[in-house]
């Protein structure tokens, strides 16, 4: 009898996995072009987010304005975002949490970086995107270098666009992030200064705020073993991103990927920092609380 129901428990065994992931609850991660996508768009190889109960579906967005919007129409449940961006949504009562940070600049790996043209004498314009986390981060660099106000920013939204016309010479300077920054590098433009040291210059990952405690602490410890795990193949998974993105293929051996962070969350000196910054400019009246940004 004994032996008879081992062997059932064994037939069983995989019809209750089955069972288990046809159950995963669906979330969708609303992704930008940018390398910090890594952990998400590895799920096709890993099925990590699936083991821990949870059906990954990647929505795709080219800018942070439809990304924005996407959110506050509940169109999607989480994204790859930064402190600012939170902040201003939160700011406008929405329920959205950081969840992690995946990436911070580090010696030799910074986020985003202030480059020069490399063509003609350079005007006194540099281009970012206002109220965003490349504003942030550029006034935080030129304020460590001394060069607060000397430089009249101007806004062009589209990153491409930007670093187009900063290698053509039509711009004396600009922001961009990683990996494009050594993109330009390579089409002739300088790299002056990088955001290393900069306390908020944070990419992370953001949920609705009311998918649930329980949920929640899923979520983040499937991303946490998936960031464990792209980490021991970065070389493996790069190809991976660069067809995802569509990024140049010549810069793919010129740029080394960062470590994804794992179990990390924003220091609250780093979100004091931003909401100070913020405040500033006006764009928030009053301080937010760290415990109503960051999930813990």
């Amino acid at each position: 009898m004994k032996r008879h129901l081992f062997f059932l428990l064994v037939a069983l065994i995989p019809l209750l996995l089955m069972a288990h992931l046809s159950m995963a609850k669906e979330f969708r991660m609303g992704l930008m072009p940018a390398k910090e996508s890594l952990p998400f768009y590895a799920e096709e190889r890993y099925g990590i987010f699936k083991k821990h109960g949870i059906e990954l579906v990647v929505v795709p967005f080219k800018s942070a304005l439809e990304r924005d919007s996407a959110y506050e129409a509940g169109k999607i449940d989480g994204a790859i975002s930064d402190i600012i961006a939170v902040t201003l949504l939160v700011r406008g009562g929405r329920n959205i949490k950081i969840l992690r940070t995946i990436a911070k600049p580090q010696k030799g790996y910074p986020v985003f970086a202030v480059l020069k043209t490399g063509r003609g004498t350079p005007s006194k314009e540099i281009a970012i995107s206002f109220n965003t986390v490349i504003e942030y981060a550029t006034d935080r660099i030129l304020e460590k270098q001394k060069m607060g106000g000397m430089l009249k920013k101007t806004e062009i939204k589209s990153v491409p666009l930007r670093m187009q016309l900063l290698t053509e010479g039509k711009l004396g300077y600009a922001t961009l992030a990683e990996p494009l920054a050594t993109f330009a590098g390579m089409k002739g433009a300088q790299r002056l200064y990088t955001d290393e040291g900069v306390k908020g210059s944070h990419v992370v990952f953001v949920v609705r705020g009311d998918l649930g405690d329980r949920f929640l602490k899923s979520l983040a410890a499937a991303f946490d073993e998936m960031c464990t795990q792209a980490n021991k193949e970065k070389a493996l998974l790069k190809e991976v991103l660069w067809l995802k993105l569509s990024l140049p293929a010549e810069l793919k051996s010129a740029y080394a990927l960062p470590d994804l962070r794992i179990k990390e969350l924003p220091a609250r000196q780093d979100v004091n920092d931003v909401l100070s910054w913020m405040q500033q400019r006006g764009l928030i009246k009053e301080s937010i609380p760290y415990e109503k940004l960051v999930f813990r």
